[in-house]
């Protein structure tokens, strides 16, 4: 069956539906597969994924870790819709205005798995109140689950209260709390790493740039001079750290 390379724009992001599309194709449980902007209950956009399975249909979360392993995370589909065939036009393609609508067919969500640390918790609870959701797992896509930009706004003023730091642009990338919480995690781990490169840094130039001054008794004390750190010297230390991390 052809293909239709479509770029689309969804929350400031640009999209190749084709790409999305040949990922999925390339999955040995499925036999084709279509991706589409279509709008939800609420008028939102969300991206669709119709597939075609061979035989069974894969597990929901297996379908979105395997793109996830090609893609980025804002090109992985909120909601995967089994088909037993494509509707066909009289020469053959693809007819993609007789798909059905995403609410009509059941969407399995994945076993949810609770969260565990105290970012995990907090961001949980703040999705359970913004939108209506008993239970939030870690792997639950928030637009999935029927958010939409408004609620992005209050989930992320609702972090900065509990003074989680969160933007709207980094919800519209990472749209589950486990890769928020991998971002959280690096952040902290990258905080660390620069305070601790700057504090050597600074050491040595106090090492460097101390001098020593002769006492009435001939004794010699050292005086520390005054130690600035330029913007050279940040982008060296940044320099490192990424080195570090490639490396790791």
């Amino acid at each position: 069956m052809g293909r239709l390379d479509t770029q689309v724009k969804l929350r400031g992001f640009r999209l190749e539906l084709g790409e999305i599309e040949a990922v999925l194709s390339q999955h040995q449980e499925i036999h084709a597969a279509v991706a589409m902007l279509r709008e939800n209950k609420k008028g939102q956009p969300q991206l669709v994924a119709y597939v075609v399975p061979e035989q069974e249909m894969p597990q929901v979360e297996a379908l979105r870790a395997y793109v996830q392993s090609y893609l980025p995370e804002y090109m992985v589909p909120s909601a995967f819709m089994p088909l037993n065939a494509f509707p066909l036009t009289p020469n053959g393609k693809i007819d993609r205005k007789k798909l059905p609508e995403p609410e009509s067919v059941e969407v399995t969500r994945r076993e949810i798995e609770p969260p565990t640390t105290a970012f995990e918790k907090t961001l949980a609870a703040i999705w359970s109140d913004v939108l209506g959701q008993e239970r939030i797992g870690i792997h639950d896509n928030f637009f999935a689950l029927g958010g939409d930009s408004i609620q992005v706004v209050q989930v992320c003023t609702r972090a900065q209260q509990a003074h989680l730091h969160l933007v709207p642009g980094q919800l519209f990338r990472y749209q589950t709390i486990a890769a928020l919480s991998r971002l959280h995690t690096q952040s902290q781990q990258d905080a660390e790493s620069l305070s601790a490169a700057v504090a050597h840094e600074l050491k040595s130039d106090e090492a460097a740039e101390g001098t020593s001054l002769a006492g009435d008794n001939g004794s010699r004390s050292a005086v520390s001079l005054p130690v600035s750190l330029t913007p050279n010297k940040l982008n060296k230390i940044m320099a490192q750290i990424q080195k570090g991390k490639k490396k790791s």
